[in-house]
């Protein structure tokens, strides 16, 4: 029905973000006709394709940068789900201190959903159970804002207790106390090459290959160097 829906109102492509594929209706995208470009959901045939942010070596350079920093200790904070966007996050966070010879330390990982609400919940409780961490790397913005919260609850200040660093880069961003050093992705080129890809295939008739846009690092106020131990 709803592939039916699309064909009788002449829809000539689509743009699916953030799309799981349990979902039956992207299960029957995939496998019609119409020209589709997946944002944060890898699927690729031949009327289809994708478009994501470089999610893996964004976290990657924000441990790297903690551990420029002199950080050891490093707490990671990601959503819940097996998503292409949760798991290259983690798997940064990991790689980032496997290559330094540093044991990444499971229980310093935090599973939550990405309200700040439940990130706020998920740092209170870490806070109870150990504080041997000296900085904190969130999955997104909204998560970092609750841990802040949470972090100033238990008395610890950002950046001279722990540090923290953000992803997306939200407007908020730069109005927190203090404000966040966090993981920009590039909004435009994902748009913009979103929409290059589905107009390629309705006119063109040909599949673009899929597209990862760089991420880059935006240092401000929630992150300071330590005496390297």
């Amino acid at each position: 029905n709803y592939i039916q829906t699309l064909f009788a109102h002449r829809v000539m492509g689509v743009i699916a973000i953030s799309a799981s594929a349990d979902d039956l209706r992207i299960q029957a995208l995939y496998q019609a006709a119409i020209p589709t470009v997946f944002v944060d959901s890898m699927f690729q045939a031949d009327h289809a394709t994708w478009v994501r942010s470089d999610y893996l070596d964004g976290a990657h350079k924000a441990v790297e940068y903690l551990l420029s920093l002199g950080h050891r200790r490093i707490a990671f904070f990601h959503g819940d789900g097996m998503t292409i966007t949760n798991v290259e996050r983690l798997l940064g966070w990991h790689q980032a201190l496997a290559r330094v010879g540093l044991t990444p330390d499971p229980e310093l990982v935090r599973i939550c959903r990405w309200r700040t609400d439940d990130a706020y919940q998920a740092a209170m409780k870490l806070l109870q159970e150990r504080r041997d961490f000296t900085a904190i790397v969130a999955g997104s913005d909204m998560m970092a804002i609750g841990i802040l919260r949470a972090l100033r609850q238990h008395n610890l200040s950002v950046p001279d207790d722990i540090s923290l660093i953000g992803f997306d880069d939200i407007d908020r961003c730069e109005s927190t106390d203090p404000p966040l050093t966090t993981i920009r992705q590039d909004t435009h080129l994902i748009s913009q090459g979103t929409v290059e890809r589905l107009f390629q295939m309705i006119e063109k008739k040909e599949t673009p290959a899929p597209l990862v846009v760089p991420t880059q690092l935006v240092i401000r106020g929630s992150t300071k160097s330590i005496d390297l131990v």
